[in-house]
């Protein structure tokens, strides 16, 4: 049983692979911490006119700070820390300029869902640190997407890329610690 789950596991993802024509990973950067993530993507196209192509995207990010200190007394040494994570999953519909540069300009539209954690080390079940309340959180969402990014084509089938990305929340998250109001990711795609 387990030797054909993992056949049909390579099978799907190589039949996916098939379909795909781009595959891609990126190292991001978001506004609010966690800050640093890192996410995978599977790209197709659509449809093709003369200067433009509608693509198809599905988006995978992980984001992490393990650790992270906080000073809640200044006037002693008494540090807190807390571990947060972010993981989301989203779908987009991208337009992409296809003019004959060596730069495309690319911008799109999509939704997903996110999931964000975050505990404190330690005992204490909450604290205020700078007129915040800080606490465990376990929250996830919904979430809508636009993009702006540019893709660069000077070497066949490697297309370095820069992409700036607005996230919003379907509900209003509790804690501002895990809001993620913009990301720049910096990757690179593998097109085929």
């Amino acid at each position: 049983m387990k030797r054909l789950s993992v056949i049909l596991f390579l099978l799907l993802g190589f039949s996916i692979q098939a379909h795909a024509q781009a595959i891609g990973v990126a190292y991001e950067r978001q506004s609010e911490d966690p800050q640093n993530g890192f996410s995978a993507r599977l790209e197709g196209e659509l449809l093709s006119l003369p200067l433009i192509s509608l693509n198809a995207r599905a988006q995978f990010g992980f984001f992490t700070n393990d650790d992270v200190s906080l000073n809640v007394d200044q006037n002693s040494m008494n540090n807190i820390s807390y571990d947060a994570s972010t993981w989301d999953a989203a779908a987009f519909l991208i337009g992409e300029a296809g003019l004959p540069l060596p730069i495309n300009v690319y911008a799109g539209v999509g939704f997903g869902y996110s999931v964000s954690e975050a505990s404190l080390n330690g005992n204490p079940e909450s604290f205020i640190y700078q007129n915040i309340t800080v606490k465990d959180v376990d929250e996830s969402s919904f979430i809508y997407n636009g993009l702006l990014g540019l893709k660069f084509s000077t070497i066949p089938f490697i297309k370095p890329f820069v992409e700036w990305r607005y996230v919003g929340f379907s509900n209003e998250v509790n804690s501002d610690e895990l809001q993620a109001p913009s990301r720049f990711a910096f990757g690179i795609n593998l097109e085929f």
